[in-house]
């Protein structure tokens, strides 16, 4: 009898999970990025479809829905994301901006998990020109590129032995 009310008494406290709170977006670039954030990097076409880059702990995934609309491994690693977050934490951003993107814009956004999932904390949007200089060149130089690149679709594949 003491073992099934142990058990309900275990079973009621893991239902009730502690609350997460969600960081600002300024507390977010305060922490280590690789491990405690997504980084989405986001390009609108002229139809309003969106590539989206999603970078978290190392690895990137991209989805291209004119292609797939299931995420793609890309070749990333944890070296490339540590230069990521050094550039994140490198620029001086002002607050996020609310402009919807226009064909061609980038959108930057940064995710933290929060009670619900991953929400997104800060967003800024703006044209690719104005990403690839200044302040957001670093960034832009770092991401631009993972839009272009084949997906690693051979990666996750095993050898027969």
């Amino acid at each position: 009898m003491k073992t099934v009310a142990a058990l309900v008494l275990l079973s009621a406290a893991a239902m009730v999970a502690p609350h997460v709170k969600t960081p600002t977006w300024r507390e977010l670039l305060a922490m280590d990025l690789v491990s405690k954030a997504r980084v989405r990097w986001v390009q609108v076409a002229a139809d309003g479809q969106r590539t989206v880059v999603e970078i978290q702990g190392g690895e990137a995934y991209r989805t291209n829905p004119g292609i797939s609309n299931q995420a793609q491994p890309l070749k990333y690693d944890l070296s490339r994301n540590r230069k990521l977050e050094k550039a994140l934490k490198g620029a001086n951003w002002s607050a996020p901006n609310k402009r919807d993107p226009r064909e061609g814009d980038r959108t930057l956004e940064l995710l933290a998990e929060a009670d619900a999932g991953w929400v997104v904390v800060g967003s800024w949007t703006a044209p690719l020109k104005n990403w690839q200089r200044g302040k957001w060149a670093p960034i832009a130089d770092e991401l631009e590129p993972l839009m272009k690149v084949q997906a690693d679709v051979f990666g996750t594949m095993k050898t027969v032995e």
